[in-house]
């Protein structure tokens, strides 16, 4: 038997199907017809009108080959009409069938379903093509092969399509290399959080089963080399995927840990000392030329390296911004004026330098403040706050929750009710009543609360007192003394 260079599941059938003494003139002509599909004239769609017509007169073996194959390329041309978003090869399909757009699925899984002998194994992968192609869920499914490849690309880039985030939209397409507990995490992977490192590897597999069909186009499949064009386009779309995961702080940062603050993809992290201010921009991922994921340019230091900007000795008495961190927030900016920024203080950092640093931001126009935290892992969280300085705040309506956060405790406000919560001495020495706080708060849900503080608290008492706040307001305004 003459054997045609088909998708998957047609050259299955071609090296299953029984041989033919001597094919019948009109039969070889189909199937040679059959090795490349064509497209642009139309030569594929009028070689299926062809089989349609010739079916009623045929029995036997020539019938089921001639029923399988009406329905595999049919099937193919519709993989092809999805990628290519072409309503009009769909119809086209149709009309050669002699059907309506909207019955051709039933009408061809019915066609393989009817398969039989050595045809009902490729017509069931077929099936399932069919059955993927129709669900547009979304979500990878398990068709094989060509087909398999083909569908997992119009998933990823029906999920792509919608233009947000790229890690949520290619996570299910991927896998957590460090999922298994002795799996070699390294490389990029090591500083991802699970679900971008699915997305990495999902956007990984995508280039890879690009490549995997280009080889299979040049080996003759005709479904894969119809796709071509289409390949060498989703090639640049991929390459043009930015992943922006949320960053790993390092490892040695001594600042706050809040498990209810959100995740951030903070573009730049400053964390405030005593004598200095470090930062670092997130990475971005992409695909490397070689189809790995793998850093893309990207401002310098790259989380979770950190450069250092150093304080001045003294400082006004009054809080103001820092120049140094004003300009280093304006450079940063230039090229990216909606730069999102989380800034974190270590230990006991005097709230004022928090403070000061805050200001710069503010003075360097950058419109949202997120305090950084960290997750359990490592990982950077935030709270968004809005800055208020305490003659703004005078001219403000009182929030129903207030917080201050003193050097002896805290003062807690709720409507008219006032608490004093004074620190507590355990064997570790005198420490702030977060429990006590916790509690208070618990009873809370509030539109909007207010948390104030004095200069020389420790940063890290403001911040355990305002990430507590937050997850009982809607909102959270920071004033200044």
């Amino acid at each position: 038997m003459y054997v045609r260079a088909l998708s998957l599941s047609l050259l299955l059938a071609a090296f299953a199907a029984p041989a033919w003494a001597a094919p019948p003139p009109p039969l070889h002509e189909l199937r040679l017809a059959l090795a490349s599909y064509d497209l642009e004239d139309g030569g594929t769609v009028q070689v299926l009108e062809r089989i349609h017509a010739r079916l009623p007169a045929a029995t036997g073996l020539e019938r089921e080959e001639l029923r399988f194959l009406r329905a595999a390329v049919a099937a193919d041309l519709m993989l092809i009409a999805a990628l290519r978003d072409d309503a009009e090869l769909r119809d086209e399909v149709a009309v050669a069938l002699d059907t309506e757009s909207v019955q051709l699925p039933a009408l061809l899984d019915a066609e393989l379903n009817a398969a039989r002998g050595t045809y009902r194994m490729p017509a069931q992968q077929v099936r399932t093509a069919l059955e993927e192609l129709a669900r547009r869920d979304g979500a990878p499914g398990a068709a094989e092969g060509t087909h398999g490849r083909v569908l997992r690309l119009l998933a990823l880039r029906r999920a792509l399509d919608g233009g947000g985030d790229a890690i949520a939209a290619l996570e299910p397409f991927g896998q957590d290399p460090c999922a298994e507990p002795r799996a070699s995490c390294k490389g990029v992977y090591a500083n991802l959080e699970p679900r971008a490192r699915r997305a990495a590897t999902g956007l990984a597999a995508a280039a890879a089963d690009v490549a995997r069909l280009e080889r299979t186009a040049r080996q003759g499949d005709p479904l894969a080399a119809a796709l071509t064009p289409e390949l060498s386009r989703i090639s640049a779309e991929l390459q043009a995927v930015e992943l922006r995961p949320v960053p790993r702080l390092a490892a040695d940062l001594d600042i706050a840990t809040a498990g209810g603050a959100a995740p951030l993809v903070a573009e730049l992290v400053l964390i405030v000392g005593e004598r200095s201010v470090r930062y670092g921009f997130a990475p971005r991922l992409g695909l490397a030329e070689d189809g790995a994921v793998r850093a893309v340019a990207s401002a310098q230091p790259a989380l979770p390296a950190l450069a250092e900007l150093e304080l001045p000795d003294s400082f006004r008495p009054y809080m103001s911004p820092l120049a140094p961190v004003t300009e280093l927030i304006e450079r940063a900016m230039k090229d990216n004026p909606n730069l999102t920024i989380a800034v974190g203080a270590e230990g006991d950092t005097r709230a004022h330098l928090l403070g000061r640093v805050l200001l710069s931001m503010r003075r360097a126009g950058n419109a949202q403040t997120w305090l950084l935290a960290r997750s359990e892992r490592g990982f950077a969280r935030a709270v968004d706050v809005r800055l208020v300085s305490k003659r703004e705040g005078t001219q403000l309506k009182d929030a129903p929750l207030r917080l201050r956060v003193r050097l002896g405790g805290y003062s807690l406000h709720v409507g008219d009710d006032f608490e004093d919560i004074p620190r507590v001495r355990d064997d570790h020495g005198l420490h702030f009543d977060v429990d006590t706080l916790q509690a208070r708060l618990a009873r809370q849900q509030v539109r909007e609360a207010d948390v104030s503080f004095m200069a020389d608290v420790a940063s890290e008492s403001l911040t355990a007192a305002l990430f507590r706040v937050a997850r009982r307001s809607d909102a959270v305004r920071l004033v200044f003394p």
